[in-house]
């Protein structure tokens, strides 16, 4: 069976007791360990209908279903780990059949509010993790696969294999990453992350309508105005290649 058809849509966040002091990340109003976890949620719900899944599309039509699939996943995990996790990635795949498959493994708990950079230009000291990012020569071409976070990778394994880099699942993988383009020179995104750049004392994000995994973190810092979708095609090879060379 071909990865098309055999494939599940699926979302990541963080549980992180450290996320409950930050004023922008609640649910109903209160303090919540999830990020943006409705965001997540309606990802889901929004990847099922596009999809034309109606199984899945049922699974997903209470919030708070949803949300007591990933408590009990954290506390599960915790039980069986004998572990407070304080800090925990949190991946819930759903499939045709409107199935949960949630796992979680520990992550470094945040130390900063992961929406500070959005606020202003770049600091001065930037931490020494920093990952090296690639600029693809050759097209991905948009589609239902690239507007969804689904299992379906092939895509962006072939840019990165282009740009050669490591794949993301290797030891070196994650210290790298490719700018994905389209037919037109328009800026996606990476393999794994949405991006922005710093135009005109603002964050510019490339717009969704060419192709572009319409983020959660990106959604959410577009709500709250921290930064613009480009609507005039600022952002294409031409303007970001001297940026990656």
């Amino acid at each position: 069976m071909s990865e098309t058809q055999d494939y599940s849509l699926f979302t990541t966040t963080r549980y992180d007791e450290c996320l409950t002091k930050l004023p922008w990340n609640t649910d109903n109003g209160e303090p919540s360990p999830f990020l943006l976890l409705r965001y997540h949620f309606q990802r889901l719900v929004n990847a099922a209908r596009d999809h034309e899944w109606p199984e899945a599309q049922t699974a997903l039509q209470e919030y708070e279903h949803f949300k007591t699939v990933c408590m009990k996943t954290i506390e599960n995990h915790k039980k069986s780990n004998d572990t407070d996790g304080k800090a925990l990635r949190l991946r819930v795949a759903i499939d045709r059949q409107g199935g949960f498959h949630p796992t979680c493994s520990p992550v470094v708990p945040f130390t900063m509010d992961p929406s500070l950079l959005a606020h202003g230009d770049l600091p001065p000291n930037l931490p020494s993790n920093i990952i090296q990012i690639r600029l693809d020569h050759a097209p991905t071409t948009p589609s239902l696969f690239t507007r969804t976070k689904t299992t379906v990778r092939g895509q962006y394994e072939e840019a990165r294999d282009r740009s050669g880099i490591p794949p993301l699942m290797s030891p070196q993988g994650p210290n790298f990453e490719v700018l994905l383009i389209d037919k037109d020179n328009h800026i996606l995104e990476t393999s794994i992350y949405n991006v922005a750049f710093r135009r005109s004392g603002r964050w510019l994000t490339p717009n969704a309508k060419y192709g572009c995994l319409p983020g959660v973190f990106r959604r959410f810092l577009l709500a709250e105005g921290l930064i613009d979708e480009d609507q005039n095609d600022t952002i294409v090879v031409n303007d970001v290649k001297d940026e990656f060379l």
